[in-house]
């Protein structure tokens, strides 16, 4: 062998902690706006499920050509009990769940004795944030799909953190049509 040196390939410490200071500066800056993104993604989540049921129960009630209620519910995924439509008060709001049935009694009320038809249910949603209503009233559909609530109806959907750029609000109008407000601060139901 001659006089040569090897020469010695890897990283020295220097190295690696500069790395390492790039990496914590990257995630520092991509974990808030990540944060941002699963909020997001969670808000919407709640809207669709909400105006896919809004949509749904008003179908149901042109098809059926009977009454359909969606009503909030704490118990709408319950195999012991049957689910039921519950004081529209609450820290949560609507994020507890929901059911949408047919009602063929007269207290807007889910009564399987009676005759009602479960037709969906929605669990929980909590993880999602808040759903709040501004009147505290179920959704009653007529036959011939038109709301009866007697005036417009909106629900806030506000994330966990409550940030108001990630809020959103679905106003139900009279005829039972829901339409998404993005923008909560230039937009209004009215």
């Amino acid at each position: 062998m001659t006089g040569r040196r090897k020469h010695q390939e890897g990283l020295t410490l220097i190295e690696t902690l500069v790395v390492i200071a790039l990496t914590a500066i990257l995630l520092g800056l991509a974990v808030p706006s990540m944060r941002a993104f699963i909020e997001r993604n969670r808000v919407a989540e709640s809207v669709n499920q909400m105006v896919g049921s809004i949509n749904f129960a008003r179908a149901e009630a042109i098809k059926r050509g009977a009454r359909v209620v969606m009503c909030r519910s704490e118990n709408a995924e319950s195999v012991t009990t049957a689910p039921s439509c519950v004081d529209m008060s609450g820290d949560s709001g609507w994020a507890s769940g929901w059911i949408v049935f047919v009602e063929f009694g007269s207290n807007d009320e889910y009564t399987p004795g009676a005759g009602d038809v479960l037709l969906r249910v929605q669990g929980p949603l909590l993880s999602n944030g808040f759903i709040m209503q501004n009147t505290n009233r179920k959704i009653v559909f007529s036959a011939d799909g038109l709301g009866r609530s007697g005036s417009m109806l909106s629900f806030t959907f506000k994330p966990p953190s409550e940030a108001q750029s990630q809020e959103r609000i679905v106003c139900v109008s009279m005829q039972g049509r829901p339409r998404l407000i993005k923008d909560t601060l230039a937009e209004s139901c009215e």
